[in-house]
Parts: structure tokens; sequence; C-alpha cells
């Protein structure tokens, strides 16, 4: 396979952990916040709770920022981003979830089939 055919996409579910935080960088207008994702192990019977970074750029950001709230059941369609920090004796990978598409139904009486969405 060559770099040029390589996949970057994926989707996933889970909650909002936090507050969605919007701010500026040099990109421009990016908002992030932490997925909560709970995966279910049915071999011990257990779950695992993974955390994820997810961004937002542009637009969207703010519009994400404003409609979305802690607890929310959301699910995301993108890529997996990934930089580095440096640390004492070397670098550090980061990995990010960037955004293209959110979607989630608000509230408990809405049907889930009636999710709003928030495209790219």
């Amino acid at each position: 396979m060559t770099a040029g055919s390589d996949i970057n996409e994926l989707t996933i579910s889970g909650h909002i952990e936090h507050p969605p935080e919007l701010r500026e960088d040099y990109d421009g207008l990016v908002c992030e916040f932490v997925l909560t994702h709970i995966r279910a192990c049915p071999d011990s019977g257990h779950w695992q709770l993974h955390h994820y970074s997810v961004a937002i750029y542009g637009q969207r950001a703010q519009v994400f920022a404003d409609t979305y709230h802690p607890d929310e059941m959301v699910v995301i369609a993108g890529r997996l981003d990934c930089h580095h920090r440096r640390i004492q004796d070397g670098y550090e990978p980061i990995a990010t979830i960037i955004a293209d598409t959110i979607a989630t139904a608000h509230g408990p009486a809405q049907d889930s089939s009636q999710a709003d969405a928030l495209p790219a």
C-alpha cells in the first residue's frame, strides 16, 4: 500500500465529558472536548471507559460550542490526527479526532431517529 492510498476515517460514539472549549489557534477557531466512549468486554463481562480528544475547526466550532453540552450522546465521523509534545527525554505522541460530522438526539423525549447533525 502506498502513502497516497492510506485510509484515515473513523466513526465513534460517546458522551461529551466536559463543556466544549472554544479558542483561536493558528488555523482559526477551534472547539475541543473530551469524548467518553464505553467499550464492552464480552469475555469478562466488564466494560472499559476510554477518553478521546476531539477537535472541530472553523465556523462549525462556534456552532458546536453553543449547541452541545456535557453528558450528551454524540456520534462523530472524522479522521485521526497526531502531533507531538516535547517531554524531558524526547517527544510524546498526542492523538486527536478531527470531527467532520457530529450528530446527536437532543433531550430524552426525542426519538434518536430525529437526530440533528452538524455537517462538514
